[in-house]
């Protein structure tokens, strides 16, 4: 993963202990200036309407390296390399997409929950 700038918060966060995770949050908006009508048109005098995704990421950040310094001015992006992930959360509008939770044992792929099916084949 690449984010760009120094980041002294995700610095202190490098080598930690399982247990003492990292959480970290990915957001878009998107803006839909035409939104379509019922019949799919695209409705040039309805108001804009935001869109959004969330992407949530939990996990031990295992390096930290931070890309070249001119200045006072970053030259490059600093890149971070994650293990032990536990929770991994992509959300569109609201809606989650795929979630894979370690910790409560859930699992969506693309809008499917499978964890009750899961955990019906563990029970059996």
């Amino acid at each position: 993963m690449s984010v760009n700038g120094v980041h002294e918060d995700l610095k202190t966060r490098f080598g930690r202990e399982p247990g003492d995770w990292t959480t970290i949050a990915y957001y878009e908006a998107l803006l839909n200036v035409f939104p379509a009508n019922s019949t799919g048109e695209a409705n040039a005098s309805a108001s804009p309407q935001l869109k959004g995704r969330t992407v949530i990421l939990k996990g031990l950040l295992n390096s930290f390296e931070q890309g070249g310094v001119k200045g006072q001015k970053s030259t490059a992006a600093t890149r971070l390399r994650w293990s032990s992930i536990v929770l991994y959360q992509d959300m569109m509008d609201g809606k989650v997409i795929h979630k894979f939770d370690i910790q409560n044992n859930t699992l969506i792929i693309n809008g499917v929950n499978y964890t009750a099916e899961f955990n019906n084949l563990i029970s059996a």
